[in-house]
């Protein structure tokens, strides 16, 4: 929401804001869904806001804690799918070894996570659009 700033991002956060958000559009209760990552956004807004969150609807994702962690070594096929939620972890590193590489790390993901490669223009995915790429 604008005019929120949280010194962290994460699920307790985001749930926070999803609930000041319902709160400015009037809904003292509601119900929520949270699909894929976003499961754990909800399964937080659930959590720490048990009065006004009447159902939860969770799919498509694993919660730390009750659901088994993947393993850290896989099989190539599951690597090569799933390598990018353990880099997206990493504080900081991550965003360092992209910066000005963005193509690189966008242009794969959105290359072989897309149902239909090249759907997605170069146009609509290149962060700088000015900036012509080596």
């Amino acid at each position: 929401m604008k005019g929120i700033h949280h010194p962290r991002y994460d699920a307790a956060a985001l749930a926070d804001d999803m609930a000041a958000l319902m709160t400015a559009l009037g809904h003292d209760r509601f119900a929520a869904v949270g699909y894929d990552l976003g499961m754990l956004v909800g399964y937080a807004l659930a959590a720490s806001h048990r009065e006004r969150v009447t159902r939860l609807v969770g799919a498509e994702s694993i919660l730390p804690g009750l659901s088994p962690s993947p393993p850290l070594l896989s099989d190539p096929a599951t690597n090569k799918l799933l390598w990018h939620f353990a880099f997206n972890r990493l504080a900081d590193v991550n965003e360092r070894m992209v910066a000005g590489r963005e193509e690189i790390y966008f242009g794969h993901t959105f290359t072989s996570k897309t149902a239909t490669p090249g759907a997605i223009p170069q146009q609509a995915r290149d962060p700088c659009p000015s900036r012509s790429w080596p």
